[in-house]
This record gives structure tokens, C-alpha cells and sequence, in this order.
């Protein structure tokens, strides 16, 4: 799982799908796409800052184009990272010059670099949390548990999906552009909601009328399914909420009555393989599109199309997320699920939490 920090890490470079000017090159966790121009090379020590990462005003300038004076910052004082998707492939940051980076530090080389190791204080970067919508917020308190509890992400294909292994069975599920609700049902019946954000930072939500997590897992009836299906036993469930991104985004849900889709449940602090979800809980499954041998060109071909969640294709798709048919950690130990998104979204894929 990405964790947003700004650091020094070493490239790993990946052919980009889509052009032959450009590659996709892995910094830790993160996409980014570059020019080939640019030569890096596998092994290259860069520093990255992430999307969000708001710049201190000696850095700014940097990320100007130097023919029409225009920031490639976002923001009103031009000072914001944002993503950006080239050629259908999203760049989650930018990289920040060696220059800047080691004088600042007081180093000479850039071998001197911790690899992995957070340099946002000390470059004077900061992270922008952008303010909750209305409806998605609440009344907080501090998530403590004492059962099992996970976080989920889905990262980039382009960048990992080595892992898959050729035919290995997995499973293609539409990708929802909404937002993440991430349940725990006890099994003394207590019910912890938040958001992936919340979630983040410990925090879990309320429960008000007005919440948008809160109201789709009580329009879904879903407290009851999972004690009528998983009796006695710890649920955690994972959905996307919708309509969450704007009524382009609608999915055919009314925006004042918010419903959820689920893809990914933890029974007792297992994985639980789509294939043995009970059937009353699969009927809220985000739709599955593909079961079946990994197939590359196949799985890019699925990203593309419209969306199935209404049954009535109102809208183009977002994209797919593939995980193993039998869940199953990543070479690096996260939870495999990746994610490739339609060519034909302009939009960005962060959570409005």
C-alpha cells in the first residue's frame, strides 16, 4: 500500500503501453510516466514528492514552463502537485532535482541518500488535505480494536503486474468511481464505519443520518445481510460508495439516497475469495466482468467500455481492478489487487475522503 511520503528511491523503468516516447518508471510504491529523453535508467537514484505535495516558494519556479511562464502546479498559489494521465497512464508526483535536493540536506552525492527515507520536512513540503464535501463528514473518534483490522489500496498495473503469473485464475471487477467505505461488523454486533481517508488516520465516523457511508450502508441493508450470512463471526467489508464524484459519475443512484458496491471481504481476519461470498452479499458485489486465465491484452481490453453497475451503461467505465482468484499477498507483502483504468478517463481516481 502507498504510504505519501517524499523520498529518495531507485527507478525501476517499465515500457509504456501506449507510446514509444515514454516509460512508466517505479519509485517505491508509486507511477510515474517520463519522457525516454529524460535517460533514466533502472537503478537511478530519484526523489519524488507525490500528488498533493505543496512546494516551498524556492521550488515553485522550477515546475514552470519556461516558454509561456504557466505553472504545471495546481492551487491558487500555483504550489500544489497534482496527477496527470499521459497517453492513458496516470504520473502520481514529480521528481525533484538533485540540485536541490542535496544542498539542502548538506550531501555531495546522492549515493549519501537514506533510500525509502521521508524528506518532506526537511525540503519543506507538506501535504494538502483537501476540505470534506458536504455529507462526508461527521463527528470522529479514534479507531481502537481489538480484532484484526486492515487498510485497503489498489495500485498501478502498469508498474506491477509482474505479479501476476501467466494463466494464474483472477478475477476483473469494475472499477467504481465513488468513494471508499471501509466496515467492520463485530461479532457482538458493534459496527465501526469510515472512510479511506479517515481510515488512514485512524479516525472512524459516527454514525449520523447525514453521512453518505453511513446512509448507503443503511439503504443497502447491509448490518443485517452480514448477521443474517456471517453469524457470530468478525466482518470487515470493503465498498465503493456512490454516486460520490458528481452526477457525471451517477451510476443511475439518486445523489440523496447513496447505495455501496462491495469487492473485498475479511472473515475472521481471512481473505475471502469472491467465489465463496454468500449469495446474498454477492448480489452487492461491484460486477464482475472477467473470471479466468491472466491474459494481458485481454484485461486492457475490459478497462474500456461502460459501466455495468446500473445494468443500463450510462456512463463510460472507469476502469477494472484484477486480483487473484484466491487473494493472495503481493512478492512485497500488500494485498494484490491492481488497478487499470479506461483510456478514455480524464479525470483523477483519488478519494473525495
Amino acid at each position: 500500500m502507498a504510504i505519501w511520503k517524499v523520498s529518495a528511491e531507485r527507478a525501476e523503468i517499465f515500457p509504456h503501453p501506449n507510446s514509444d516516447r515514454m516509460d512508466l518508471c517505479k519509485v517505491g510504491m508509486f507511477q510515474l510516466v517520463v519522457a525516454k529523453s529524460n535517460g533514466y535508467q533502472t537503478g537511478d537514484v530519484i526523489v519524488f514528492a507525490p500528488s498533493r505535495a505543496v512546494l516551498p516558494p524556492d521550488l515553485r519556479p522550477h515546475y514552470t514552463n519556461s516558454e509561456t511562464g504557466v505553472s504545471y502546479l495546481v492551487g491558487a498559489e500555483h504550489d500544489r502537485v497534482s496527477g496527470i494521465r499521459l497517453r492513458g497512464e496516470l504520473s502520481e508526483g514529480i521528481t525533484i532535482s538533485l540540485d536541490y535536493v542535496l544542498p539542502k540536506l548538506g550531501l555531495k552525492d546522492a549515493q549519501e541518500l537514506e533510500i525509502g527515507a521521508d524528506l518532506a520536512a526537511a525540503l519543506g513540503i507538506s501535504k494538502y488535505d483537501p476540505p470534506l464535501p458536504a455529507g462526508f463528514s461527521g463527528e470522529v473518534r479514534r479507531l481502537d480494536l481489538d480484532v484484526p483490522y486492515r487498510q485497503h489500496d489498489v495500485e498501478q498495473f502498469g508498474i506491477f503486474g509482474g505479479e501476476f503469473v501467466s494463466g494464474e485464475e483472477v478475477l476483473a471487477t469494475e472499477k467504481i468511481h465513488g468513494s471508499q467505505a471501509n466496515m467492520l461488523f463485530g461479532a457482538d454486533g458493534a459496527i465501526h464505519v469510515t472512510s479511506k481517508g479517515m481510515a488512514s488516520k485512524g479516525f472512524e465516523i459516527c454514525e449520523d443520518q447525514g453521512n453518505i457511508y453511513w446512509r448507503a450502508l443503511r439503504n443497502c441493508r447491509l448490518p443485517e445481510l452480514v448477521a443474517e450470512t456471517c453469524p457470530g463471526r468478525t466482518v470487515q467489508a470493503f465498498a465503493e460508495v456512490y454516486p460520490a464524484q458528481g452526477a457525471a459519475w451517477s451510476y443511475g443512484a439518486d445523489g440523496n439516497r447513496p447505495l455501496l458496491r462491495l469487492f473485498r471481504l475479511v472473515v475472521d481476519g481471512a481473505e475471502m475469495p469472491h467465489h465463496q461470498v454468500p449469495s446474498a452479499l454477492r448480489e452487492l458485489w461491484a460486477p464482475v466482468l472477467f473470471e479466468g486465465a491472466f491474459e494481458e491484452a485481454t484485461l486492457r481490453q475490459l478497462a474500456r467500455g461502460k459501466e455495468q453497475v446500473s445494468g443500463r451503461e450510462l456512463h463510460i467505465r472507469e476502469g477494472i481492478v484484477v486480483t487473484p482468484r484466491q487473494p493472495r499477498p503481493s512478492r512485497e507483502g500488500w494485498n494484490l489487487a491492481l488497478k487499470l483504468i479506461s483510456d478514455k478517463f480524464k479525470g483523477s481516481d483519488e478519494d473525495p475522503s
